[in-house]
This record gives C-alpha cells, structure tokens and sequence, in this order.
C-alpha cells in the first residue's frame, strides 16, 4: 500500500531564496537538522490532500462505541471531565443514544476528521533534481536553489516516514469509518498494531494521491499527525549537498558559503547550469549519481 522512500535514495527540496523564511530554512537544516512540517491548507494545489470523505458511519458501531465506554469509563486516555459526564449518565440512567444523538455524533466525528486532516504536519520533496518545471516553479524561476538529502534508514530520522505519492485520475475516498476508528481506538483498548494499521490507510488515502497531472514532480512526502507548524529531526548526515540554480546570483552563492563557514558545516555547494543545445539541465558531473 504505502511505498515508503528506501535506504540510500536521494531526496530534493526546491527553494525560493526570495521568501521571508528561506534563511530561517536555511539555518534549520544546516544547525539544527530540522525540517518545518505544513498543513494542506497551505498547499498550492486546492485539491491536493482533501479526499472525498465518505460518510461510512454507521449507527451500529457508534452505539458499540457508546456501550463500551459506559461500561469502562475509567478506561483508555480519558480526561477526568468524561468521565465525569460518563458517570453522570450512569447515574442518570441515560444509556441509550436517540437518533438525534447518532446524526449530532456523525457529524462531529466528520468535522474531526477534518480537523485532523489539518493538523497533520507534511513536507514535501522529489524525486528528480533536473526537471525545469520543478526548478521554475519552486525554486524562483530557476534562480534558487535545491537541498539534496540521503535517507540514511536511522528509525530516528524524520525521512524514515517518507513515502511516495500515487498520481491518479480520481480523487481517493477516506472512509468516515476509519477516521472514527482511528479516533476511538485508543479509548476501545485497540492493539498497537491496529491503531498503526488505521494511521497509515488514512496517511495513504489522505495524503499520498495527486491529480495525475502533477506527476512530473515524483513527489514524496514525510507525515507526522498533530505536528502541523512543527518541525522534525534527520540525521545529521542526511543532507547532502546544496545546489545553485542556474540563474541564480554571485551574491546568493556569496551568502550561502557565508553560512556554511558560520554553521561550521561540511555540507557542499554546488552550481546547476543550463544547456546550451537542450532542454536540460546541467548537474555538475560530480553529483550524477543523484539522477534517476
């Protein structure tokens, strides 16, 4: 199902110089090996991450649900609130839920899942590191520069999460189902395994499908959930090498080996040129093996 990025594959992120951030980026990667996790509604594609999300829910299963905490209010990472409520309910003797109780109970499960579709935190790269169109489009029209990283396979390291993505014709549907599923599990004392096997099918089916159209960028993604506007750890030896753009200025080059002298880092500079009788290109001989 899920394609995760191997051991020893190379990894490009495109970058704007232009932008408030790029240096705080910059600092980032080189001080502190981290990298800064968005939200899909920051994307610039308005389709990209938002499943059809499909309202699955039965009726059964949310009275299941309901039952099951009744009967163990104590269980699972409740607050001390619920089980406040819970107990009050007992006492009360108001166990069963109304119709009207199961529609307010879909509808709220549906806003959480997409709740927590936006507070998932991604960060995306490619796969490809002499496509004009990813260098034109991300990378100020061909005047920034790409950070280049090796997965080293540390289970530490943020890109032991990195998966690729599906380029498809029809948008995925997420199931309502599982997102309550994955939403209960812990509260119903689901296995371990289980509660994983939830995440990566809503991980998949939520993030890891693109219109069809955008599949020059082989693009693959980190996913952490809930750390949205959050950053990440990789492993020191992860990045690689850092390339100038084609277009780009003596005066960038001048500050990056500035920083990197600053940062004490050892990590390599590099400049990309274009071809002068194609439509391609130039990665310096030296870094060809990060072609695929």
């Amino acid at each position: 199902m899920i394609r995760y990025v191997e051991k020893d594959a190379y990894l490009f992120r495109f970058l704007d110089h232009r932008t408030q951030y790029f240096w705080t980026t910059i600092g980032d990667l080189l001080s502190n090996q981290e990298i800064f996790l968005n939200s899909r509604r920051n994307f610039n594609d308005p389709f990209d991450s938002q499943p059809v999300v499909v309202s699955d829910l039965k009726a059964s299963a949310i009275r299941k649900y309901f039952a099951h905490i009744l009967q163990n209010p104590f269980s699972g990472a409740r607050s001390a609130k619920s089980i406040e409520k819970l107990l009050r309910l007992q006492e009360q003797g108001r166990t069963r839920l109304t119709k009207k109780n199961i529609e307010s109970l879909k509808s709220k499960s549906k806003q959480n899942a997409f709740d927590y579709l936006d507070r998932c935190g991604l960060s995306s790269f490619s796969r490809t590191v002499d496509n004009p169109l990813l260098w034109g489009h991300y990378a100020a029209s061909f005047s920034g520069i790409c950070a280049v990283f090796k997965n080293s396979g540390s289970r530490t390291s943020a890109f032991s999460i990195c998966a690729d993505v599906l380029y498809v014709d029809q948008r995925p549907e997420l199931p309502l189902s599982l997102i309550f599923d994955l939403g209960t599990s812990a509260m119903t004392g689901r296995s371990e395994s289980d509660i994983n096997d939830f995440a990566d099918r809503a991980f998949f089916l939520s993030f890891l499908h693109k219109d069809a159209r955008w599949a020059y960028e082989r693009e693959a993604r980190i996913f952490f959930p809930f750390r949205a506007q959050q950053k990440v750890k990789f492993e020191s030896d992860e990045l690689v090498g850092i390339i100038l753009g084609p277009n780009s200025t003596a005066e960038l080059k001048s500050e990056l080996l500035h920083e990197l002298k600053l940062r004490r880092s050892s990590v390599p500079l590099f400049q990309a040129t274009l071809s002068e009788t194609e439509f391609r290109i130039e990665i310096p001989t030296s870094i060809s093996r990060w072609l695929r």
